[in-house]
């Protein structure tokens, strides 16, 4: 509920559903043992994720390996984004108006750098409504996305909603029902 307060206050440019899912990140992670994605979590890697993403370099590192490249200016823009996340919807917003959910320690700039990290190195392209959607897929971002790999996801509807990860004539399917909150963007 705090988190869609917030969205129709700030909007959903600044607070759009990519937003979201990684405020949910930070606050499972922080749940530990009591969140229901305490397994995935688990899985996930720590900080050192962060240090891996352009994003999240200094201005020094990110001229020497992309300096003269349309990238700069795009991760630049990405930072000042997530910069604008952090100030008006964890900093003057969630942590300051609920501060027993949202605890500054825990919603620093550090934890959401963490959960945009998570998010967009994790997130996978689902055909969803007609379209396409960024989301999470429990498991199933463990599997190699080499080009050239002969998986394919399909998303058939029904009960808590599951994939099926199909190579050749073998399947494996991976239920994400039963944890997440509906419209979760947890497959």
């Amino acid at each position: 509920a705090c988190l869609e307060q917030m969205r129709e206050e700030v909007g959903p440019d600044l607070l759009d559903d990519r937003a979201m899912m990684i405020l949910r990140l930070v606050h499972n992670r922080r749940m530990g043992r009591a969140s229901a994605w305490r397994a995935y979590i688990r899985l996930l890697p720590g900080e050192e994720i962060v240090r891996a993403l352009p994003m999240h370099w200094d201005d020094d590192v990110l001229q020497e390996r992309l300096g003269g490249t349309a990238l700069v200016e795009q991760v630049r823009e990405q930072k000042l984004q997530l910069r604008r996340l952090h100030e008006r919807v964890l900093r003057d917003g969630l942590c300051a108006r609920w501060p027993e959910l949202f605890p500054p320690s825990d919603f620093s700039w550090a934890a959401l750098c963490w959960g945009h990290a998570i998010f967009w190195s994790r997130a996978i392209c689902v055909p969803l409504g007609g379209g396409h959607e960024e989301c999470l897929t429990p498991l199933l971002d463990l599997c190699n996305h080499a080009p050239g790999a002969t998986h394919e996801l399909r998303y058939v509807s029904g009960g808590g909603g599951s994939c099926a990860m199909v190579r050749q004539e073998t399947a494996l399917a991976l239920t994400g029902g039963g944890g997440g909150e509906e419209g979760s963007n947890f497959v």
